[in-house]
């Protein structure tokens, strides 16, 4: 059925629409701007008006044209096709170490992008009355996992100034954080980033690498939990590397990967190789496979080496010897000698007693890659 309101708000939409997307930049919104009028205030403010179906929530933080806005509220339903929401334009960010666990110096970075107003003095008292509590700048955050970091006694930097949280808490996806001025810190941290891994991969498989992200301060190095690594390989043709570090061999060749904390813009590269997947088997074969030879004499054999292709290689040969008996006086008898590096002379020592022993010839290469027999039957 023709719905007026849905029809003329569509028309608007496409017409005078605007594209805000979440913090992330990952998730887009189609949107009507309309720009609060307050001469008196230097807050920039904006209601934009949504189709029901986007997933704006209260208390969410948006990104429009490189700008963050807090969504305020979300008004309750007046139609079935659109919401209305008042942002505010945050103006600055909430920098603070959060440690995640003191025994194995473990933390979380937080970059918390927040609107700050002054107050002289500020708190909260039950579940919604304000009472002095000595505060004298507030802020508004973003409810999420993050922010809920944040602990009362905690501090942070914003402003040019180091703040000290004297209280806070959350409602209706919001963070309010009250704090009162307290003395900087004076330190120099040192950020830093290494790269663990294998340092090669075989064509069309895959191997990761870990990027570790440090700040040490003074004699204390803290890791860092949450960094932001941007990845990226010197050669694309050889190798691709994913935004988690997943290393994925395209062709032979040596590579440079480099990880690059993006808080800090500091940086660290892992050299890796690329290897081929191509497998090469070896075959060794003995000339000749079978040879009769008499009392007091002896014979040369060669070995010959050749890979998969047929081609003939150069490997470094083992030469042995069985027979079927294992009498050491008859075992005695016959000898190995290696008149060339790919060449075995057999000799059998002139003694009646071995008439009709068969010696078995054995080579294999020094990798123990391949092997071949010859049969000497002793006439």
């Amino acid at each position: 059925m023709y719905d007026v309101l849905t029809s003329q708000f569509n028309e608007a939409l496409t017409r005078e629409g605007n594209t805000v997307t979440d913090s992330t930049g990952t998730t887009s919104y189609r949107c009507l701007f309309r720009k609060n009028s307050d001469k008196n205030s230097s807050d920039n403010r904006l209601t934009i008006f949504y189709p029901v179906s986007e997933s704006i929530e209260q208390g969410q933080l948006l990104k429009y044209k490189g700008r963050y806005f807090l969504a305020l509220n979300q008004e309750t339903d007046e139609n079935d096709t659109y919401y209305k929401s008042d942002l505010l334009q945050v103006n600055t960010s909430i920098h603070t170490i959060v440690v995640a666990d003191a025994s194995n110096n473990t933390a979380y970075e937080l970059f918390l992008q927040a609107y700050a107003e002054d107050l002289s003095s500020v708190g909260l008292y039950g579940d919604s009355q304000i009472s002095i509590v000595g505060g004298n700048i507030s802020f508004i955050v973003q409810d999420n996992a993050d922010s809920r970091k944040l602990k009362i006694d905690a501090t942070f930097t914003a402003l040019g100034g180091t703040w000290k949280i004297v209280n806070l808490y959350f409602k209706s996806g919001l963070g309010y954080v009250f704090t009162e001025r307290t003395a900087d810190a004076i330190s120099s941290p040192v950020y830093a980033v290494t790269v663990t891994g294998s340092d090669s991969v075989t064509m069309e498989d895959v191997t990761q690498l870990v990027a570790t992200a440090t700040i040490t301060d003074g004699s204390t190095t803290t890791t860092i939990l949450n960094p932001t690594i941007d990845w990226s390989c010197s050669n694309t043709s050889l190798a691709t590397v994913s935004n988690t570090g997943l290393i994925t061999g395209v062709a032979e060749g040596n590579v440079v990967i480099t990880a690059n904390w993006a808080e800090h813009d500091v940086s660290a590269t892992h050299n890796m190789e690329v290897k081929s997947n191509v497998v090469i088997s070896y075959t060794a074969t003995i000339t000749p496979s079978y040879k009769e030879v008499g009392t007091g004499r002896g014979y040369t054999f060669t070995a010959t080496f050749t890979d998969s292709t047929g081609t003939v290689v150069t490997l470094t040969p083992v030469w042995s010897f069985t027979m079927d008996t294992t009498d050491p006086t008859l075992l005695a008898g016959v000898t190995l000698t290696y008149p060339a590096s790919n060449t075995c002379r057999v000799g059998v020592a002139s003694n009646d007693d071995l008439v009709g022993y068969t010696i078995t010839l054995h080579v294999m290469d020094s990798n123990n890659l391949c092997s071949a027999t010859a049969t000497i039957v002793i006439i």
